[in-house]
């Protein structure tokens, strides 16, 4: 199915809120549900644990509903409101964020209301949470230190990922996007309700909000309505840094760390020089679909199955920092090999030698994997969110179309840009 035969899935319809607020409306006629999502966007920095405590904690009360129980007992009433919060980062920014789902009014019996009622409620948990003698309480602040701390430690759990995050602080040692989204366990220490509440207001207050709504209700109410939601914000365009400029690849280098692991975790990052805004971000895409995006990818068929060097291989682009990383576990004594398997088979797509049913196969897994993004209002407001971040146009027919348009030939000039930066192992102990 190529973007034309489609069927069109309307976009958002943004309005600015002063110089920091995004409101962003889409009409959504095919679930029963509405959407609602609010992401602060902040840098990220050595701070990033103290402002994932923020909605944690906003989300145990409000003045109104001042218990976890009373708070459910709301959602109940507002037919099942579902509340939760999420944490990411994106490039150099850290996105912090609240999700409302709640029912469509036009499917609840006898003329039943909610959609009023439940931005009230979103309203009460961002501006009017429950404080005692002015601060977040002491024992959810305690506890939701603990619950955070918890989940930092349960990170070294899933070693590919810790040894994805520790290439990235290797490669990118004083750059913005090396801190994780969850920050460090030292940002925890001294944290206080005083010095919480302090940062929920400063972050409600001062940086940008962005807002998206997916629904069957009147564009003109929803705006009219969801405004409130802006109130206290005098973020500017300087409430961000300066976006970082990507950098080109030093003199490669190789980092091993040895952990309690069974099989060896290797991450081999490489720097392409292609931001979002570059003529091949595009074909970088399609060149790693050929490589290591997809089952089909030969990263997967050739190293992984037949050359049996590894257990698992993936590749990606990160278009926001100019890099590019390739993950893989394997056994400690199959390093050397598993890395010369690597490279081979990036020469072997840069020389432009895969075979037209590779490159047919993946502009056909990307379509589809651009086709789902929008069978889901989340999957859509995410993806809105993060090319407006990256300073593209958030068209999601229009990228399909960009893809679809992609040659080999663009594929071999965009990988004619990637150079090996830093390779990081982490090693079983009783390999060192």
């Amino acid at each position: 199915m190529t973007p034309s035969q489609s069927t069109h899935i309307p976009g958002f319809v943004t309005r600015e809120v002063g110089e920091g607020g995004f409101l962003h409306v889409r009409p959504e006629e095919r679930r029963k549900t509405s959407h609602l999502k609010l992401t602060w966007i902040a840098d990220l920095g050595p701070h990033n644990a103290r402002r994932c405590l923020i909605p944690a904690c906003l989300m145990r009360g409000t003045r109104a509903y001042p218990s976890q129980r009373l708070l459910n007992r709301r959602t109940e009433q507002l037919w099942g409101l579902s509340g939760t919060t999420s944490i990411d980062r994106w490039g150099q920014r850290h996105l912090v964020s609240l999700v409302a789902e709640f029912p469509d009014e036009g499917h609840l019996p006898g003329g039943e209301t909610v959609f009023d009622e439940a931005i009230d409620f979103v309203d009460q948990l961002i501006h009017e949470p429950h404080l005692v003698d002015g601060y977040f309480s002491k024992d959810y602040v305690d506890s939701e230190i603990l619950q955070h701390r918890r989940s930092i430690e349960g990170r070294i759990d899933n070693k590919s990922g810790w040894a994805y995050q520790r290439c990235l602080e290797e490669a990118c040692f004083d750059e913005p996007w090396r801190y994780h989204q969850l920050g460090t366990i030292e940002d925890l220490d001294g944290v206080e309700p005083a010095s919480l509440t302090a940062l929920w207001k400063e972050l409600k207050s001062h940086q940008p909000l962005h807002v998206h709504f997916s629904g069957n209700m009147p564009s003109g109410r929803v705006f009219e309505s969801l405004q409130k939601l802006f109130r206290d914000n005098c973020a500017t365009k300087d409430s961000l840094a300066g976006v970082q400029g990507i950098r080109a690849a030093a003199e490669p280098r190789q980092v091993t760390e040895f952990a309690k692991v069974q099989q060896a975790n290797l991450v081999m990052s490489y720097r392409t020089m292609i931001s979002n805004d570059h003529p091949l971000y595009e074909p970088l895409m399609v060149a790693n679909g050929i490589l290591g995006g997809f089952p089909h990818s030969r990263l997967f068929t050739q190293v992984r199955e037949k050359e049996s060097l590894c257990y698992s291989i993936h590749s990606q682009v990160d278009s926001n920092i100019g890099m590019m990383f390739i993950t893989a576990g394997v056994d400690h004594d199959s390093v050397g090999k598993a890395t010369d398997g690597i490279s081979e088979q990036i020469d072997f797509v840069r020389g432009g030698e895969f075979s037209e049913e590779e490159y047919l196969m993946t502009l056909s897994a990307l379509d589809s994997r651009l086709r789902m993004v929008q069978d889901s209002p989340a999957a859509l407001a995410d993806y809105d969110l993060r090319t407006r971040l990256s300073g593209k146009s958030p068209g999601l027919e229009d990228l399909r179309k960009r893809v679809a348009a992609v040659t080999r030939d663009d594929v071999v000039a965009a990988l004619e840009l990637v150079h090996p930066d830093v390779t990081f192992l982490l090693a079983p102990e009783e390999d060192s």
